[in-house]
């Protein structure tokens, strides 16, 4: 029988354990960059992901922003950040290299002590602003290279190199063969890379690559595929498609033998 196992969605971001990284950062020595003496100043930090963003390929995690203004204002109901307000600002990153350097000047511009727990892809764009200003970038998504580079980064997680490096060990322990469902991306590609080489490194052959449309509304035929790949015996399907993830479940689950009792 076929087996499955469902990787743990990234969806819980960390965000608040970013403001309050952030907020011992900037408070932690009775100081912050910008401010004088006694002075109680806003503390002002940025937030940015791309929210609304339409397209085969695009990524929405409005919620980030969202969360982080809600964070703003339970601290500054709760006294602020040593008796300073907690000013958030947040920037719509449009999920492009335009939209993420633009964020990263006006967190310049607004003179941020610093960008806490934000989603990009585009490192390239964002990080470059950032040091020249000398802004540290705290508790990133972990969807750039450069969150892992950069002098003037600080993650609290390992990203999803992380993620998906996990999520291979944990199906090297009980599957014989892989089938990873992933977009048919360049980001994709990395995924499948990720997976690829946690397995192997277990002693696990290659896994199954079965493309897909991101933002597909069924996935019958890849389910299809990746399920005569893992085999009727100790084999497991995989997926890595963000949000569209539990709609290739629903999927498979139509496609799955009525006998096939799952891991």
């Amino acid at each position: 029988m076929t087996g499955r196992h469902r990787p743990t969605s990234p969806r819980s971001y960390g965000l608040l354990a970013c403001m309050a990284a952030g907020a011992l950062l900037v408070t932690g020595c009775g100081a912050f960059p910008g401010a004088t003496g006694g002075s109680r100043e806003p503390v002002t930090v940025m937030t940015w992901a791309p929210a609304g963003v339409a397209g085969p390929d695009a990524v929405d995690m409005a919620g980030m922003t969202a969360m982080a203004r809600a964070y703003a204002r339970w601290a500054n109901a709760n006294g602020g950040l040593d008796g300073h307000e907690l000013r958030v600002v947040t920037c719509d990153e449009e999920d492009t290299s335009i939209g993420a350097g633009n964020c990263a000047r006006r967190a310049v511009k607004e003179k941020a002590v610093a960008v806490v727990g934000s989603y990009s892809r585009h490192g390239t764009a964002f990080m470059p602003p950032l040091e020249a200003a000398g802004i540290p970038y705290i508790g990133g998504y972990g969807a750039s290279d450069e969150e892992f580079s950069s002098y003037t980064s600080y993650p609290v997680n390992g990203g999803q190199p992380a993620l998906l490096a996990g999520n291979a060990r944990q199906l090297a322990r009980g599957c014989e063969r892989v089938s990873v469902v992933r977009p048919d991306t360049l980001g994709g590609d990395g995924q499948a890379w990720l997976l690829r080489t946690g397995l192997t490194e277990a002693g696990r052959p290659a896994p199954a690559d079965i493309r897909a449309a991101e933002s597909a509304t069924s996935y019958d035929d890849a389910a299809g595929a990746a399920l005569q790949a893992a085999g009727a015996a100790d084999g497991c399907v995989t997926a890595v498609l963000g949000k569209r993830t539990e709609t290739f479940f629903d999927s498979f689950r139509r496609l799955e033998p009525s006998h096939g009792g799952g891991r």
